[in-house]
């Protein structure tokens, strides 16, 4: 006869599950605002006081050539990335130009709901894997890599999104 062994199963409340759950959102919460605060106070981050990254001053000019002047991508405006990024430039430009909407201020929260769309993407992987270790290294580590993250359209906050769009993931 077999032997019979005793199995404890571990079951998780929903409080448990609500708690770790919150924590992540409020961690993410936590270091993307201060990254969007630092991103538009280069003196509190940087020695010179420049900006972290001027690209988002070039973004900046290719949207507006293109809302404001009615140019054309590419063969007008010069624009170096695959067409998955124009959403991505144009938006921020279009709420310049109707609504008067900080170019800066526009990417920054772009990005940062890009950036939440990633972890949203880990979090399920992680509930498919059973650890959200994913989901938790995408939140803390990131932000020692400061502002940049969401000054780029190619930072680790949008990269998977303009993969996605431009269709460079192959079997993803």
């Amino acid at each position: 006869m077999g032997v019979v062994r005793s199995v404890r199963l571990r079951v998780v409340s929903p409080r448990q599950i609500d708690r770790g759950f919150w924590a992540l959102i409020g961690a993410f919460l936590i270091t993307r605002l201060l990254m969007a605060f630092l991103a538009g106070n280069p003196p509190l981050y940087t020695q010179t006081g420049l900006p972290i990254t001027p690209d988002v001053y070039l973004y900046r000019e290719w949207g507006v050539q293109i809302i404001a002047f009615g140019r054309m991508p590419y063969s007008e405006v010069p624009i170096e990335y695959p067409p998955g990024v124009l959403p991505f430039v144009l938006l921020p430009a279009w709420l310049l130009d109707r609504l008067s909407v900080p170019f800066l201020f526009s990417f920054v929260v772009l990005m940062t709901m890009v950036d939440g769309l990633g972890l949203i993407g880990l979090r399920r992987l992680g509930r498919r894997w059973s650890s959200q270790l994913g989901s938790w290294l995408w939140v803390v580590a990131l932000p020692p890599l400061g502002p940049i993250v969401v000054l780029r359209l190619h930072g680790p906050g949008a990269s998977g999104c303009d993969d996605l769009v431009s269709g460079t993931c192959g079997g993803w």
